[in-house]
């Protein structure tokens, strides 16, 4: 996804269109419980994995804001 592919979406997005990214915790207690078999190292769909700082910059330098963030979901998986 990095770059490229935020950058064309940044293009076709509608004025006052927004972007939503929902990035799994590779630190997070499950993944290291799990180990290898984590479910969100699920090829092709979880190709990537970001640091929080690092998301954060990318999204900033390919022209997105921030207006929230959110750090649990009971929707997408509460444990990781």
């Amino acid at each position: 996804m990095p770059r490229g592919t935020l950058e064309t979406i940044r293009r076709t997005l509608r004025p006052g269109g927004r972007l939503v990214v929902a990035e799994p915790k590779f630190g997070s207690p499950q993944a290291h419980w799990a180990g290898p078999a984590w479910l969100c190292l699920d090829l092709p769909r979880h190709r990537d994995h970001f640091p929080l700082p690092a998301l954060r910059r990318l999204l900033e330098r390919t022209g997105f804001g921030i207006r929230s963030e959110h750090r649990f979901s009971l929707r997408q998986n509460p444990f990781r």
